[in-house]
């Protein structure tokens, strides 16, 4: 079984192996929920602070876990591919002066697509649900996540935030939502996820496009830039690869990449992975939490012995 060094947020000023560092948090005490570590509760306190203030809509909170194991890089992913797959999953080998890492991914979100005749799609997922474990139970949580007025809140203020996003490269009255939260199945989530697309206007190029995107607006929270302020205030360490971008790009312009979620990155002594989800002023500190450790289970899986 692989050892999980931490599974709260990694304090800032911590380095890929280490759990020390300055304190990133508030020191308000709080009467914190058993389960929940003191410092999720801290941040996801502030963040409603700044929710209630009007300096957001929605916060995407996420933080790192450390957990050791001796399972090969390459076996993980094929591991992964098994028990989670998705259609953004990937594996990458990279090597730079000398040091080595590996990115694990079974994503399932869209980043951005660009075809041929300069179409560019995103699409965003916000909302996610267990899986039940009979038919009737599975249908139950389908029609939940369909349905609950804050998981489709949490969707909307995203696609809006991508139409805007989109209209900066695109030509003026192409952007359009073809699909509006349709509920996505997969090995153990549902998940609510919208389209968004839009024709690149002449003169951007696809790196263009990609750049007015980044980061995911799924992964910021709306006002993007407003809220990626509050995200460095409350975040105990830089995300690194997570909440980014993986894919491929062509010389002829053609793109498909995705959104760098429930994914594994190691330097051969551990592994990293990223979790998180939306908060608005509707949410729950236990459920939200609760969220991202089953998000995180399966990866998990995939380098235990």
């Amino acid at each position: 079984m692989s050892e999980v060094r931490s599974a709260y947020p990694i304090r800032a000023g911590a380095d890929f192996g280490s759990a020390t560092g300055g304190p990133a948090w508030p020191s308000t005490p709080l009467d914190t929920p058993e389960g929940v570590p003191d410092d999720y509760a801290k941040a996801f306190a502030t963040v409603q602070q700044h929710l209630h203030a009007g300096n957001s809509y929605e916060v995407n909170l996420t933080y790192r876990t450390r957990a050791t194991s001796p399972v090969d890089p390459l076996d993980a992913y094929l591991r992964l591919r098994a028990i989670n797959p998705a259609p953004y999953a990937g594996f990458l080998q990279h090597d730079v002066g000398g040091a080595r890492a590996w990115l694990l991914s079974s994503s399932p979100e869209r980043y951005a697509l660009v075809t041929d005749d300069r179409i560019l799609e995103t699409k965003p997922i916000k909302g996610t649900t267990l899986r039940g474990s009979t038919p009737e139970e599975d249908a139950a949580a389908r029609d939940h996540l369909a349905g609950d007025p804050k998981f489709r809140s949490e969707n909307l203020m995203i696609v809006d935030l991508l139409r805007n996003d989109l209209a900066m490269v695109c030509d003026v009255g192409t952007v359009e939502v073809p699909v509006l939260m349709e509920v996505e199945p997969y090995a153990s989530v549902h998940q609510l996820v919208s389209t968004v697309r839009g024709r690149l206007r002449e003169g951007v190029t696809t790196v263009g496009a990609l750049r007015a995107l980044f980061p995911a607006g799924s992964m910021t929270g709306a006002p993007k830039l407003r809220t990626m302020e509050i995200i460095a205030e409350v975040e105990g360490t830089p995300r690194g690869a997570y909440s980014g971008a993986f894919g491929w790009i062509s010389g002829d312009g053609r793109a498909d990449l995705g959104v760098i979620i429930r994914t594994l990155v190691s330097d051969g002594t551990g592994y990293v992975l990223g979790t998180g989800g939306g908060i608005t002023v509707a949410s729950d500190l236990v459920e939200e939490y609760d969220e991202t450790r089953w998000k995180a289970a399966r990866l998990l899986q995939a380098i235990s012995r």
